[in-house]
């Protein structure tokens, strides 16, 4: 055991194999943008651009897969609370 080393301690664990699947991870957005753009030249060689969007519904939907583990754990939106059940 290294000197530096106590048990228990996970960064003292044996590495994994580098050919198993350790964490994946996957995302869905769904959103609802209304939205203008637009271009003025103000001189020669000089243009303003602007972009403006509002967005007035936004979901977003989050997985993290621990495949070395039995537990899955859900992301919520922000200002949403989430726990171990689907959100």
């Amino acid at each position: 055991m290294r000197p530096d080393c106590y048990p228990g301690l996970a960064a003292c664990a044996s590495p994994e194999p580098t050919t198993e699947l350790a964490l994946s991870q996957s995302e869905d957005w769904h959103s609802l943008r209304i939205g203008v753009n637009g271009m003025i030249t103000i001189a020669p060689g000089l243009r303003l651009t602007a972009d403006m969007a509002y967005l007035p519904y936004v979901s977003v939907s989050g997985l993290d897969t621990h495949h070395q583990r039995q537990a899955r754990f859900r992301k919520a939106a922000p200002g949403t609370a989430c726990s171990s059940k689907p959100c």
